[in-house]
């Protein structure tokens, strides 16, 4: 055993609380060094949430997102076309269906997604339920409480 295994070892058994707990107003204590780690990873987390969110929703003049528009509103107008009637409809879809198609083309990219993705599984829906004249054969309406 080395001399510096020896001093330290002898140094544990005196005082074991001394070389484990530090002062926590020292820059090389565990709490202190806990809370720098636990600051920089906080840190990274966000700055990668930050990057993501401006990549997604920042810029929605982009060519990549002017295209994603222009197909987003060639479904809406796809949609408003095969709309089922609305009294047909329970009402929590016909309320979806209120917005006007000028103002659904206004929404932003990602709402604008969720919409049409919402409208198609409607109309998914009524097409499952109805038979090929459009009536509702197998339909049955619960009543929403």
């Amino acid at each position: 055993m080395s001399l510096h295994r020896r001093t330290l070892a002898k140094t544990m058994v005196k005082h074991p609380t001394r070389i484990l707990l530090k002062d926590p107003q020292q820059k090389k204590s565990p709490q202190v060094w806990m809370a720098k780690t636990i600051e920089h990873t906080q840190t990274l987390f966000y700055q990668m949430w930050k990057i993501r969110n401006t990549a997604l929703h920042k810029d929605e003049g982009s060519e990549v997102n002017k295209t994603a528009h222009i197909e987003l509103n060639n479904d809406i107008d796809e949609i408003y076309e095969a709309k089922p009637p609305t009294r047909l409809l329970p009402h929590a879809d016909v309320q979806f269906f209120k917005t006007k198609k000028d103002e659904a083309k206004k929404y932003k990219l990602q709402r604008k997604h969720l919409w049409v993705r919402d409208a198609k599984r409607i109309i998914e829906t009524y097409a499952q339920l109805s038979d090929n004249r459009g009536n509702l054969t197998h339909y049955v309406y619960i009543r929403r409480r």
